[in-house]
């Protein structure tokens, strides 16, 4: 009798013992299987970094909010994150699809400025120079309005201080091109426009060769521009 109460005793210690293990050992398990889960999610990972020797974190983190509401704005078929990593910026893609969407998003600052043309042309070889005034930049637009089912014009609202200086250009310059300037590079000029109070409606007409639409036009002009150029790696 004694001794099948031993073996029942060494038994159960046997069990409880193995059990203990098992136990122990599936919350690893788990924890690593959810940890891959995590990684595998994001199909693209782009690393961003800044083209000066050192970013400060302020600027990284102004880099982090204007890409993110970039993104958020372009309404990607997947999520995505926007993360500081030491001193360059990661951004992760859970669809591939999204990162030739989202790289021209981030490969440029954003300064964009409007300037007045010649009448009925465009700067000569494209190259922008004092020869032709700002009548605005981003910075001073209110409201940018894509067009509507059945238009064709990109309403423009601009600030008191840009509508001043357009009311005078709209007056004195008829026929006079106004073109769009981002980051040195011209991406057009139309001479399709209309002037009214405090609205530029407007239809330009992009360059062939720009990696820029005018959706994303209206993406840079909301998020505003970012504190420094970036550089893909």
């Amino acid at each position: 009798m004694k001794l099948y109460i031993t073996l029942t005793k060494y038994s159960l210690l046997m069990l409880l013992l193995v059990g203990g293990m098992v136990l122990s050992y599936v919350p690893n398990s788990i924890a690593a299987t959810s940890s891959t889960l995590a990684i595998d999610v994001f199909g693209a990972h782009l690393v961003l970094q800044p083209t000066t020797l050192e970013a400060s974190p302020t600027e990284l983190a102004q880099i982090q909010a204007i890409l993110t509401t970039r993104l958020t704005q372009a309404k990607l078929n997947g999520a995505f994150e926007v993360k500081v990593v030491a001193q360059h910026i990661e951004v992760n893609l859970s669809e591939g699809q999204d990162a030739p969407i989202a790289a021209p998003l981030m490969s440029h600052v954003g300064q964009i400025q409007f300037i007045a043309g010649g009448i009925d042309t465009s700067p000569l070889d494209n190259k922008v120079s004092a020869n032709y005034p700002t009548l605005f930049t981003s910075n001073q637009v209110t409201d940018f309005t894509l067009p509507k089912s059945g238009d064709i014009f990109y309403r423009l609202g601009l600030n008191d201080a840009a509508a001043t200086q357009m009311a005078t250009f709209n007056a004195t310059q008829p026929r006079h091109t106004i073109c769009m300037v981002m980051d040195g590079e011209l991406l057009n000029c139309s001479s399709m426009y209309y002037w009214s109070k405090n609205s530029l409606e407007i239809v330009p007409n992009l360059s062939g060769d720009s990696s820029v639409t005018m959706s994303n036009l209206a993406l840079f002009i909301k998020s505003g521009a970012l504190p420094l150029s970036l550089r893909l790696e």
